[in-house]
């Protein structure tokens, strides 16, 4: 299941797979299917992905491929999409939510980890 994730990241975040052509890009690429495959936040990604709009700009704060994501986005051929048009009050009430979402996430962690 890890790798639909990194895929449908890497999807959202524009980076086409069938563009990396260099070497250091591929392994980038690689390192980040390992991490995702390795990753314990399997859960929150799914949550995050469910909630998440079609496309993004960066990987979410908990991603452990968010350094490799970022570089991959920069790589691709075309127009940057981080050059794209400023956040509107609907992308930043999402970014609310998110963290809101993210902060009761946490607190219910920390609350389980209590109970053991």
């Amino acid at each position: 299941m890890h790798l639909l994730h990194i895929h449908e990241m890497m999807a959202r975040l524009g980076i086409r797979r069938d563009a990396v052509v260099s070497p250091r890009s591929a392994l980038r690429c690689e390192t980040a299917l390992r991490r995702c495959k390795a990753c314990p936040s399997e859960k929150e990604c799914k949550v995050w992905l469910d909630h998440a709009p079609a496309a993004i700009t960066s990987a979410p704060w908990f991603c452990l491929n968010a350094d490799i994501l970022f570089e991959l986005q920069y790589d691709q051929p075309g127009p940057r999409r981080l050059e794209k048009e400023p956040a509107g009050i609907a992308d930043l009430e999402h970014l609310e939510e998110e963290i809101d979402e993210a902060l009761i996430n946490l607190i219910d962690k920390s609350g389980d980890d209590l109970a053991i």
